[in-house]
């Protein structure tokens, strides 16, 4: 009992603050250099983490600005040949990459200038195997955005898997030094090693409060990640869908959706006697085409006030593309 009463009054129950202090002064050189380390690495994982909240709700807000602009806009190329442009939008940079890449196969260059949109209306459409190259820039676009995303964030990963061993570390040399010294100490043996382990155990607590915030912070930001990543690619698809239907030549026979099947031939009649009449009648008109028509002027032509037939044909009101037009006899 008396033991116990000497202990309390030893070290009687401190504030927090006075008791970070004290087991700090009882700290081992070994033990202070690892909080040293475990400070500067705490430091490294909140800059990460602050700087990375910031840029994700910056690219989410320019993002959803360049959206609703290029929703807003009147063709897939408008914000392109307006040299518009939006900063932290990485929508913006995958639309940007697919607009270069189609216009290299259009009009010859990514360089929009004076002539570009004279160009661009009297330019064919391209193949399918064009689109493929538009897409699959896009896509590499949609990595890079992914690696810079994910820039330093092997910084949280290191923190949270690493700190804990190292206060690990840290704690067992500081308790291995402070046996020793109670071995040499004529004090009691619970008085003599109290201060050491106090101190050893002010690393295993600054150990866990450097790797949990590391570890949330990186889980949260994996999580919102993810989702722009998500989005990209789903954009990415959408525009690559845009491209195919204004400026992708499908070919002439082939039926796309939406197109009505050709009518079933009717059976062939027995011949009958032609009257005299008919020697003298007029011979029955054919529809022909007159030429193809450029999907691309009918897609960018009205919104720069002109005609959308680059080459005379007739088409049903639409998109500018009629179903006969695909649909040869």
């Amino acid at each position: 009992m008396d033991h116990a009463t000497s202990l309390s009054t030893a070290m009687p129950m401190l504030p927090i603050a006075s008791a970070l202090s004290f087991s700090f002064g009882e700290t081992t050189a070994a033990g202070r250099l690892v909080l040293i380390v475990l400070i500067v690495l705490s430091i490294f994982s909140w800059t990460v983490m602050l700087t990375k909240f910031a840029a994700l709700r910056r690219a989410r807000q320019a993002n959803r600005e360049f959206l609703e602009a290029f929703r807003n806009s009147v063709h897939a190329l408008q914000l392109f040949e307006e040299k518009q442009t939006f900063d932290d939008a990485p929508g913006y940079d995958v639309y940007l990459a697919g607009c270069r890449e189609l216009s290299c196969h259009l009009v010859g260059g990514p360089d929009v200038d004076d002539t570009y949109q004279t160009r661009l209306r009297e330019a064919n459409p391209i193949s399918p195997s064009q689109l493929d190259g538009v897409s699959q820039e896009m896509k590499r676009e949609v990595g890079q955005l992914t690696l810079q995303l994910e820039s330093q964030l092997p910084v949280l990963a290191a923190v949270t898997s690493g700190a804990p061993f190292l206060a690990l570390l840290g704690t067992a040399w500081s308790v291995m030094e402070a046996f020793s010294s109670t071995a040499a100490s004529t004090a009691p043996a619970l008085q003599a090693l109290a201060p050491g382990l106090a101190g050893s155990l002010l690393i295993t607590v600054a150990g866990l409060l450097v790797a949990l915030p590391a570890l949330f912070g990186y889980s949260c930001l994996i999580h919102r990640i993810r989702a722009v990543v998500i989005g990209l690619e789903a954009y990415s698809s959408e525009l690559t869908a845009i491209f195919a239907k204004y400026f992708v030549d499908h070919g002439a026979g082939f039926p796309r959706w939406g197109d009505k099947p050709s009518p079933a031939p009717a059976p062939e009649a027995a011949a009958a006697p032609a009257p005299a009449s008919a020697h003298f009648a007029e011979p029955p008109t054919t529809h022909e085409e007159t030429g193809p028509i450029n999907p691309i002027a009918a897609q960018v032509g009205p919104a720069l006030g002109h005609p959308v037939h680059s080459r005379p044909r007739y088409q049903e009101p639409g998109d500018g593309f009629s179903p006969e037009s695909r649909m040869r006899p």
